[in-house]
C-alpha cells in the first residue's frame, strides 16, 4: 500500500439538511436559512479575502457564492456580530486563526461500485484512512453504490466491504499484492512520477519500494521497456527514499546523484515537485559539500549537493513558512554568500534564512 511521510488529509462531507451546494458553473454555494430579521450575515472562512464575507439576503435566508479549490475548508457564519457554527454540518474543528468552525470538503473523486443493487451495506476501506471499517459508507444511488470523497495527490490502495465481504474495485485494473498473499484496488490522483531503471534485461521481476510504501517490496512490480524497467506512480511532494529489487537483490538507483544514509546502507533519494533548489557557487575546489538546516535537523551526512557546471545544487521540496540553513563545505560550516539574510540559529551560529 502506498502511505505518505505526512498526514493525509483525507475526508468526506456530513451533513444532516444540506446547507453548501456545488453548482454547475463551478462555484460553490455556502446557504443559511432564516434569520429574516438579522440586519447583517457574513461568512467566515479560511479561503475569502481577510477571512470575512457578506452574504446576500434571499427569501428563505442567506446565501454567497464562491469558487473554491478541491480540498479542506474552514467556515462559519457571524449573525449581527455573534459567531455561529453551521448547525446542519456535523463536521466540527478547530481552526488555528478562526477558532471552532465547520470543515467543509471541496471532493474531487467519488469511489463506485457497480453491479450490487442488493446489497445490504457498502463501505469504503484504505490507506487513505488507515483501513478503518465503518467510516466510509457508500450509498445507494441509480444502481451504483456512490461516495464522493476529497483525496490529495497520491496513489492509495483501496476495497470495498459488501456486507462484510471485502472485495476489489471490479470496475478498476490496476491490482496489486498487499504483502499477505491479497491484492487491493489502486488510484493515483495528481500528477505521475516515473521511475525507471535502465539494464537488467535479463532478470525475472524488478519491484520499486520506498519509505513512501513502508518499504513493502511485494506490491510495486514494475514492467519491463526495451531498455529496463519502469514504473509510474502518483506522489505528493515531498523527498522520498527508494531501492529497487532486481531479483533478490536490493540496490541503489545508478542514475540519481542524491542519497540518505542510514545504518544500514545507504538509499536513493528523490525530491517530488521541489519548490527551492538550493545553490552555492564559487567553490570548484571544494571535495564535498552538505545542506544542513531546520528542515533536516541540522543534520551533517546526508543532503550532499550536486556538483552542476559552476554551482553545486540540491533540489528540496519545503513546506510553506521560515527555515535556517547552512552550507558544510569540506567539513567547515558556512553561511550562504548569496544570501545576504541571516539569523541565529538555536545552536547560537549564525545561518541563512530562506522564506517560503
Amino acid at each position: 500500500m502506498i502511505t505518505h511521510p505526512h498526514i493525509i488529509d483525507f475526508g468526506i462531507n456530513k451533513f444532516n439538511s444540506r446547507s453548501v451546494f456545488e453548482s454547475d458553473d463551478g462555484r460553490t454555494r455556502f446557504f443559511l436559512s432564516g434569520n429574516k430579521r438579522a440586519k447583517s450575515v457574513n461568512l467566515i472562512a479560511d479561503f475569502v479575502p481577510g477571512s470575512q464575507a457578506q452574504m446576500q439576503k434571499k427569501k428563505d435566508g442567506w446565501e454567497i457564492n464562491t469558487r473554491l479549490k478541491p480540498g479542506k475548508h474552514y467556515y462559519k457564519f457571524n449573525i449581527d456580530g455573534k459567531d455561529f457554527l453551521d448547525t446542519k454540518n456535523e463536521l466540527k474543528e478547530t481552526h488555528s486563526e478562526l477558532g471552532q468552525t465547520s470543515v467543509y470538503f471541496k471532493t474531487n473523486y467519488t469511489f463506485e461500485l457497480y453491479d450490487y443493487p442488493d446489497a445490504t451495506r457498502v463501505f469504503l476501506a484504505g490507506n487513505f484512512n488507515n483501513w478503518h471499517v465503518g467510516s466510509l459508507e457508500l450509498s445507494l444511488k441509480n444502481g451504483s453504490w456512490k461516495l464522493p470523497v476529497y483525496i490529495p495527490d497520491g496513489t492509495f490502495a483501496y476495497k470495498f466491504i459488501v456486507d462484510g465481504h471485502w472485495i476489489t474495485d471490479p470496475q478498476n485494473p490496476i491490482l496489486r499484492p498487499d504483502g499477505a498473499g491479497n491484492y487491493n484496488s489502486y488510484i493515483s490522483i495528481g500528477d505521475i512520477s516515473v521511475f525507471r531503471l535502465y539494464g537488467h534485461l535479463d532478470a525475472r521481476e524488478v519491484k520499486l519500494a520506498g519509505n513512501f510504501n513502508l518499504w513493502n517490496y511485494t506490491e510495486l512490480v514494475m514492467s519491463q521497456t526495451p531498455s529496463g524497467w519502469e514504473i509510474h506512480l502518483a506522489l505528493p511532494p515531498g523527498m522520498y527514499e527508494y531501492k529497487f529489487i532486481v531479483g533478490k537483490e536490493w540496490i541503489t538507483d545508478p542514475n540519481t546523484p542524491y542519497f540518505f544514509f542510514r545504518k544500514e546502507g545507504r538509499n536513493s533519494l528523490v525530491s517530488i515537485k521541489p519548490n527551492h533548489i538550493f545553490k552555492l557557487r564559487n567553490y570548484d575546489l571544494a571535495k564535498e559539500v552538505i545542506l544542513t538546516g531546520t528542515f533536516n535537523d541540522w543534520d551533517r551526512e546526508n543532503y550532499k549537493m550536486v556538483r552542476e557546471n559552476i554551482d553545486w545544487i540540491f533540489p528540496l521540496y519545503l513546506p510553506q513558512g521560515l527555515h535556517l540553513y547552512n552550507f558544510v563545505v569540506d567539513g567547515e560550516l558556512i553561511e550562504d554568500p548569496n544570501n545576504p539574510e541571516s539569523k541565529t540559529s538555536e545552536f547560537g551560529c549564525n545561518a541563512s534564512v530562506l522564506k517560503l
